[in-house]
């Protein structure tokens, strides 16, 4: 039995939140001295190798031992003590996960599941959902209170940084119009704005006559030294860290306090006036401490 994993599916090969989530933690497990390997499911396999190598300084391999399968139904060949994965991964492979014991982080398909009665997936064995409980209020048996945390002490620190403007505008269903963005980024000296989004939206904003920058972006981080935070047009963020990602890599961050009506994120950036610190995954982390058990 493989003692412990960090589990990911990708269906579409994209960047997520939930397969950097899932990384981070895998590097912080390892750098814990756990042994723990990822398992990786679907498209795009050399997409971990990638990140990894593009976002983080690292004096190890957090990838030595993963394990790549083509289907998400070969994971029924593993057995496992623990394992950690985010929701979108849980819900899909579920009734073919074999762990007595199993972590699931939050993903926004949670709020997807929770509009219909039985939304949520069968739990086989024990299973604990880490949630916020400011953030998710679902009818599940066993949660723990869970904040989101970042692997932001290794973060690639860039050589130089451009001194161009990104908007984050990757929400999956509505986009922010041109219009609306110059005016929110007028003021601001840059020399190119750069608009991050998903790829369904690239053509809308390039049509706009914006820079697009499509995840994975090679230098990211040298790509721009200003952030202009948009708030998300249905009040739900979908890319939670950039912020935190921000302040940790001292970029000079613009946040409309006035107009954000997510008193979460207004929380988390008054929270990032002060520190970065709370955001960090540290030695007392709960994941952590499960997996040392």
């Amino acid at each position: 039995m493989n003692k412990a994993a960090v589990i990911y599916l990708s269906p579409w090969g994209k960047v997520t939140g939930s397969l950097i989530d899932s990384l981070e933690y895998l590097i912080a497990l390892k750098r814990s001295g756990v042994p723990v390997q990822l398992v990786y499911m679907g498209w795009n396999q050399g997409l971990p190798e990638k990140l990894i190598r593009d976002r983080y300084a690292l004096e190890f391999d957090p990838l030595e031992d993963a394990i790549f399968l083509p289907l998400r139904w070969q994971v029924v060949a593993q057995k496992f003590d623990r394992v950690l994965l985010p929701y979108n991964t849980y819900r899909r492979i579920f009734w073919w996960l074999r762990a007595r014991e199993t972590f699931v982080l939050p993903s926004m398909w949670m709020r997807r599941d929770a509009r219909w009665p039985f939304g949520f997936p069968v739990e086989r064995g024990k299973v604990t959902y880490l949630l916020n409980p400011k953030q998710h209020d679902y009818r599940l048996r066993n949660v723990v209170p869970y904040e989101k945390k970042l692997l932001l002490d290794c973060l690639k620190q860039p050589a130089t940084t451009e001194n161009n403007l990104l908007i984050n505008c990757q929400s999956s269903h509505k986009q922010h119009s041109a219009e609306e963005i110059h005016k929110a980024a007028k003021d601001i000296p840059h020399d190119k704005l750069l608009v991050l989004c998903g790829k369904r939206q690239a053509a809308y904003y390039r049509n706009a006559g914006f820079t697009v920058l499509t995840p994975p972006v090679e230098d990211f981080f040298a790509r721009f030294s200003r952030y202009l935070y948009l708030p998300a047009i249905d009040g739900y963020d979908e890319n939670p860290r950039l912020l935190i990602e921000c302040a940790a890599m001292g970029k000079e961050i613009h946040f409309p306090e006035e107009s954000c009506t997510d008193p979460h994120t207004l929380g988390k950036y008054q929270r990032l006036k002060e520190s970065t610190q709370s955001f960090q995954i540290k030695a007392d982390d709960f994941v952590l401490q499960q997996f040392k058990a």
